[in-house]
């Protein structure tokens, strides 16, 4: 019985130690969300289409505002890199981590503090991603 008893005291301890953690947790990420900048460029994908069109319709469905087309793909990965001041730069590979980095190193360029806004691959069809045209 007295087992029982310090078992079942020893689980409580544990969820209360475990909700800590996940508490803890959602604290860190809505820090970590509340340091993005407050206006990205919007951006949509599409992949594993039939046509190339249809590919591009989808993505700049996804897109939301006014945006373009900044690459389309068969059968590859592509991505997009954004920079300081709104500079990017699209590429494909065939991979998502080479396309990354050509698409980090093409901005990198032109532009400071490039990161990856949006990458997708589409191995069995076409895609395109569709990135917010700035504002004049």
């Amino acid at each position: 019985m007295l087992r029982a008893f310090i078992m079942a005291r020893s689980a409580v301890h544990c969820a209360i130690l475990l909700a800590g953690v996940l508490v803890l947790s959602r604290s860190v990420l809505s820090a970590a969300a509340a340091d993005k900048p407050s206006r990205a460029l919007a951006v949509g994908w599409s992949y594993d289409h039939p046509t190339p069109g249809k590919a591009e319709e989808i993505a700049l469905s996804y897109c939301k505002r006014k945006c373009r087309i900044v690459i389309a793909v068969h059968a590859a990965c592509a991505a997009v890199a954004v920079g300081a001041g709104g500079a990017s730069a699209a590429k494909w590979a065939a991979t998502r981590e080479k396309a990354e980095a050509e698409a980090k190193a093409a901005c990198g360029r032109h532009s400071a503090n490039c990161k990856t806004r949006a990458w997708m691959c589409s191995p069995k069809g076409y895609g395109a991603i569709a990135l917010e045209t700035p504002a004049d």
